[in-house]
């Protein structure tokens, strides 16, 4: 008669993969793997950080020119740090236009600004 332990193997019984049982055997630890966190940079000051820190504007395909506070609307992004200067230098020297690839209207400058130095608009 043939054992469970027979039938599955004795790594599955064990629920580990043949590269940990060969660690364990020779008394290796395994190494963790540093989750990837990705970075992008301010286009006003070209400081990079991690992509959540930043805050993103995006061109959308229609042409309008919004802050995806998700990260999720679909078109050109851009990155600019919350730092109120920050904002304002990216929106005032065209560097976000520039990164855009479209040119802003004074009054789509008025509004970014408005909408980038209300805090709820970061989160």
């Amino acid at each position: 008669m043939v054992t469970e332990l027979a039938k599955i193997g004795p790594r599955r019984a064990l629920g580990v993969s043949r590269l940990s049982l060969s660690a364990a055997k020779h008394g290796e630890g395994m190494t963790v793997r540093a989750k990837h966190i990705p970075t992008r940079t301010c286009v006003a000051c070209g400081r990079a950080a991690a992509k959540r820190d930043l805050v993103r504007v995006v061109r959308t395909p229609e042409g309008d020119v919004l802050v995806d506070a998700a990260g999720k609307l679909s078109g050109r992004g851009a990155y600019l740090c919350s730092d109120p200067a920050c904002l304002r230098q990216g929106v005032e020297k065209g560097r976000l236009a520039r990164s855009l690839k479209t040119t802003l209207s004074p009054s789509q400058r008025d509004g970014l600004i408005a909408t980038l130095a209300a805090p709820e608009a970061l989160s």
